[in-house]
């Protein structure tokens, strides 16, 4: 006989993750009044080229804005991943005492021109791939173009999610599994008193 691949009766088989998705909304923004924390207000990426085990660098994007200054000027991140600005590599002059950046990302150094930080957005961000753990890599069909945002400096963005409502969501999705687990005990009760107890005498 033919092999008929379909569940018996109208009890569901389970379930699995639909989809899984990024979200792009802007999280909130703290004061933290360092020199080199910028948060970006609004859509873009800081620009950072990333060195690999071999010495080849790649350019990465991400909205992580915590930096600090090398001793020899280059603005990098924790891993040591240089900011770009329009001109390549930031670096700031090491007898640089005072630091400042405006919204536009322009930076400049006791008063002086440095250059302006290279921040990109792009069209579609489903052709931006994760990379490690906060930075995107550009793949093919990716479409950039100018970012429409603001530099904050002495400001980081925090997490985009709100805990308050993702704990109520935990709550509901538990609620419905608890109530699919008692159907389930509920119909093996029927189904073992069917099987055990109809039909004695």
């Amino acid at each position: 006989s033919a092999y008929v691949d379909k569940g018996i009766g109208n009890m569901s088989l389970g379930v699995k993750i639909g989809e899984t998705y990024m979200n792009w909304q802007q999280g909130s923004l703290r004061q933290t009044e360092n020199t080199y924390d910028f948060a970006i207000q609004g859509k873009g990426f800081f620009t950072v080229s990333v060195m690999d085990s071999s010495g080849q660098s790649s350019i990465y994007y991400t909205r992580n804005g915590c930096f600090t200054r090398t001793a020899d000027g280059f603005i990098v991140d924790s891993d040591g991943n240089r900011l770009q600005g329009i001109g390549g590599d930031i670096q700031i002059p090491i007898d640089a005492v005072e630091v400042s950046v405006d919204e536009s990302g322009t930076i400049y150094a006791d008063g002086v021109l440095v250059d302006t930080m290279k921040l990109t957005d792009f069209e579609d961000y489903s052709y931006l791939k994760l990379f490690g753990e906060n930075f995107y890599e550009a793949v093919e069909g990716a479409v950039e173009k100018d970012a429409a945002a603001t530099i904050e400096q002495g400001f980081t963005e925090q997490s985009n999610v709100n805990v308050i409502d993702e704990m109520v969501s935990m709550i509901t999705i538990t609620r419905a599994y608890e109530a699919g687990q008692k159907m389930i005990q509920t119909q093996d009760n029927l189904l073992n008193r069917a099987v055990n107890e109809v039909g004695k005498v």
